[in-house]
């Protein structure tokens, strides 16, 4: 969770071998956009898009959904943005770790 900043950006600083790899980390390749799922996080917008992936694929904290655009006309790019746009991730409620949308947005 640490090496995704708020701004964007992900540091790839760590680096293991795929059989040490633990299960259950998220996989996710060049040009996924990655958002936090556990508040405060998530309503803070904490997300990135997945640019300059050593090795064009990559496991991070299980702590994110990966989102893949597989039709065309609906780019990373704008998932990203759409994501770290919108307001109404800030407009959750319930237990810290475990937000749920209001029903009138």
């Amino acid at each position: 969770m640490d090496a995704v900043g708020v701004l964007g950006d992900i540091r790839f600083d760590q680096v293991i071998e795929q059989s040490d790899a633990s299960t259950g980390l998220s996989y996710f390749e060049e040009d996924d956009v990655i958002v936090a799922k556990i508040t405060p996080c998530f309503e803070n917008g904490k997300c990135a898009l997945a640019a300059n992936v050593p090795g064009g694929r990559a496991l991070g904290s299980t702590e994110f959904h990966v989102i893949r655009p597989s039709f065309r006309g609906f780019s990373s790019t704008y998932a990203f943005q759409m994501h770290s746009a919108n307001p109404a991730r800030r407009r959750c409620t319930g237990q810290p770790a475990r937000n749920a949308f209001q029903p009138t947005l």
